[in-house]
């Protein structure tokens, strides 16, 4: 049993109910589907009692356990599931459940500790009061029961890449009868709020002298390695462990995703870490969070000193400036990465993902912001120590990431606001003339999800006989056919009539393009009145129609009056 217990994952089998219980809390379930799921877990609790030590129990725990996290949504679910399992167990009574129990309350989630605990004495209080046949019948707890949960630390020792985007911290354990030497080697990635990535167990003495003697010759890769006190590494692991629990961290599709020995380990390496005792609390004198040690100040004077160091810029100051202090927050906000350092996987990330995904600017900005996010990188990484191999390195990525920027950028599928903005000209590519025409489009158009989820079936012009569904989410409001489209049927829904439509699509058309300006400002008046969009879109078509297309000054005299009180 040295690594992941020889059964699998017993607790997901649909097992058949176990037999009635001897006692303990006569509780319904809280989730009564998974009942076969409890009684899996009971009935394997003769492979945790044939454990050779408290290490194979521990890691038979962590593999059939704790692991089922990775099937659960939320860890409060995961919770719920546990303390039914607690409750089932207690009533079962038997010495295996008494072991389970004990090694839940020892190295499973520290949510349900105190459940499982308290059931355990419960338990074994039974156990000690039987007589007679009850009593004989009874198996013995095995040896390493009490050495659960209880282990010392040994060696550690901390390995860093050479973009300082990744690190390792490796922890060696003993268990308190000195037996059997395992590790800990906890990988946790500092290009995202420095969260737990990944947990792997060396339960092999053989292996683990192997795993340290590698760290020490930095096997990784290229970067630093060095030993560290069990402090520091408590510190350096407790506070990743914090951070992979933070919900108000923003979701990454790059971004660290914990797989299932990770889910398994974590309660384990929770119970190693806080065993470790911590050390003095030092003063208080750096800044708790990043966003404190990076102030406005100090990120305005990080993009002024870039742009000093290219005086010839890119064409576009007021944009390119806005997207290098669009670089600077994105790294510290959405990455919880310092802005002043630079990697592979925070390029990627950055520039692959974020900002295409959050960035809103025309066409004529983009292949200007290419740019900019080529020379930041390099800028960046040569303002560092990192060697030439790394600087190349880094380089080579950037070439792909460009592209796949100015790519993402355009793709209204991550980036659904870039049609609105698409054909703006440089100069309009301020935050005030980008949301001014956001609103006034988003008007004429509403932005994907906000279309009335409509959706419709025609024939598949591919394929004779066959018809494809239409959801109008996916017609392009950069294309003048989508945009006539969507206004049809938009209206039509709303009961327009026939007669009507071609009218609210010019309308659309003259919101859209801003021209003339006094359709907007009529629609603006409706719309503070409290007149729904459809609507006000049909009586500005209904000026439309009535006033001469070969008369501008008609219509926008027209318009003037429209919305605006009636003098009596």
């Amino acid at each position: 049993m040295g690594g992941r217990a020889g059964s699998g994952r017993a607790s997901r089998r649909g097992l058949p109910a176990q037999r009635p219980g001897r006692g303990g809390p006569s509780r319904r379930l809280r989730v009564p589907e998974a009942r076969a799921a409890y009684a899996g877990a009971i009935a394997d609790c003769a492979e945790l009692m044939a454990a050779a030590d408290a290490l194979d129990a521990e890691v038979w725990v962590a593999s059939n356990i704790s692991a089922m996290r990775s099937d659960v949504p939320t860890d409060e679910a995961f919770t719920v599931l546990l303390l039914d399992l607690i409750d089932e167990a207690e009533r079962d009574g038997r010495t295996g459940c008494a072991v389970l129990l004990t090694a839940i309350a020892a190295v499973g989630p520290r949510e349900v500790a105190g459940a499982a605990g308290a059931a355990a004495s419960r338990v074994t209080g039974r156990a000690g009061r039987r007589r007679g046949a009850a009593a004989e019948a009874e198996v013995p707890l095995p040896s390493w029961t009490g050495l659960l949960g209880k282990a010392t630390v040994g060696e550690c020792l901390l390995w860093t890449d050479e973009f300082g985007e990744y690190c390792h911290v490796f922890c060696e354990f003993a268990h308190a009868d000195g037996d059997r030497r395992h590790g800990l080697n906890v990988t946790i990635d500092l290009a995202f709020h420095g969260v737990v990535s990944a947990i792997a167990m060396v339960s092999q003495p053989a292996n683990l002298d192997r795993t340290m003697a590698g760290l020490r010759r930095g096997k990784p890769g290229r970067g630093r390695v060095e030993s560290i006190g069990a402090q520091r590494a408590r510190s350096l692991v407790l506070a990743a462990i914090e951070a992979s629990r933070d919900r108000e961290r923003p979701t990454l599709r790059s971004g660290p995703e914990p797989d299932e020995l990770c889910y398994a380990y974590l309660p384990l390496l929770t119970c190693r870490m806080l065993g470790v005792p911590a050390a003095e609390p030092a003063p208080q004198t750096a800044p708790a969070t990043l966003a404190e040690a990076w102030p406005t100040s100090r990120r305005t004077a990080l993009v002024e000193a870039f742009l000093a160091a290219h005086p010839r810029g890119w064409g576009h100051p007021a944009p390119d400036r806005m997207f290098a202090e669009r670089v600077v927050d994105a790294s510290i906000e959405v990455l919880g990465f310092p802005p002043d350092r630079i990697g592979p996987i925070i390029a990627t990330r950055l520039f692959g993902e974020v900002l295409p995904r959050t960035l809103i600017a025309p066409q004529v900005v983009l292949r200007s912001a290419r740019k900019v996010a080529m020379a930041w990188v390099a800028w960046v990484g040569a303002s560092g120590d990192l060697s030439w191999r790394a600087r190349l390195r880094l380089r080579r990525r950037m070439l792909l990431v460009r592209v796949v920027f100015e790519r993402m950028s355009r793709d209204r599928r991550v980036n659904p606001c870039f049609p609105y903005v698409a054909d703006l000209p440089a100069r309009r590519a301020g935050g005030d003339d980008i949301q001014a025409t956001l609103d006034r489009r988003w008007f004429a158009v509403p932005e994907p999800g906000r279309r009335g989820g409509i959706t419709f079936e025609r024939a598949d012009p591919e394929r004779r006989g066959s018809s494809v569904t239409i959801d109008v989410d996916d017609y392009d409001a950069a294309d003048p056919s989508h945009r006539k489209a969507l206004t049809t049927i938009d209206q039509a829904v709303h009961g327009t009539g026939q007669d009507l439509l071609p009218a609210c699509v010019a309308v659309v058309e003259q919101l859209w393009a801003d021209e003339p300006a006094q359709v907007w400002q009529a629609a603006g008046r409706l719309s503070a009145a409290g007149v729904p969009r459809q609507q006000v879109i049909r009586r500005l078509a209904a000026v439309w129609q009535r006033c001469d297309a070969a008369d501008p000054a008609e219509y926008a005299a027209a318009l003037e009056s429209v919305g605006r009180p009636v003098a009596r």
